[in-house]
């Protein structure tokens, strides 16, 4: 995952960047001047020039990242993923965007980002994203190494940061185990075919899963 230097240096220049512009600058030189070979894997910032704020908010060290949940149940659960990776990649604080919550936290109870303690207000939140029509989210990475300032970021825009989260895989299973009712709802209903199944066939049944495309899929397809 290769950093876009030309993207870093317009940073340099915008207006909302609310830290030492001379230590900035040397920060930025010194990112340009690396070989691809410097960098951790998967992540775009290297640990020795991170940003570390001794500054709280709502009793949270600061920066803070959360995520605006967009589309539909996979999309979020990426978008949890990527909000989680961040967190274990750089040690971020992360919070669970309150939408969030709402989305996932009835169908995966277990999981472990905490809840945002308080009133939410967008406005209050600078947001991070992809960079202008690229799929690149690097300055969500900005924000999670302290770069961008000690604030609190609310990532948008459908991050599925997979060269992030994917070194996670058992974690995130733990996180997206399923609530015991459905479970038992979905074993209940198999149970039940299976027993259709036994009053004609000898041999036990095998299930298999789709992943079903809904309303986008036509426009898709054509």
């Amino acid at each position: 995952f290769v950093m876009d230097h030309r993207f870093l240096l317009r940073l340099y220049h915008r207006n909302w960047m609310q830290y030492d512009t001379n230590n900035y600058n040397k920060t930025i030189l010194n990112l340009v001047s690396r070989g691809n070979d410097s960098y951790q894997p998967a992540t775009v910032i290297p640990r020795e020039v991170w940003v570390y704020h001794r500054t709280f908010w709502h009793n949270l060290t600061l920066p803070i990242l959360t995520c605006k949940p967009m589309g539909r149940l996979g999309n979020i659960m990426g978008e949890y993923a990527s909000l989680y990776a961040l967190h274990q990649h750089y040690n971020v604080t992360v919070v669970l965007h309150p939408l969030m919550k709402q989305s996932l936290g009835n169908i995966f109870p277990h999981l472990t980002i905490p809840d945002f303690q308080g009133d939410y207000d967008d406005i209050t939140w600078k947001t991070v994203s992809n960079i202008e029509s690229l799929y690149n989210y690097a300055p969500i990475e900005l924000a999670a190494s302290g770069l961008l300032g000690a604030s609190h970021f609310e990532i948008s825009n459908f991050p599925f940061e997979i060269q992030l989260f994917h070194r996670f895989k058992t974690e995130l299973k733990n996180e997206f185990r399923f609530s015991s009712h459905i479970n038992t709802y979905v074993q209940t209903f198999l149970n039940k075919i299976t027993e259709i199944w036994h009053s004609w066939m000898y041999v036990a049944p095998v299930f298999i899963g789709f992943h079903v495309r809904r309303t986008d899929y036509a426009e898709h397809a054509k």
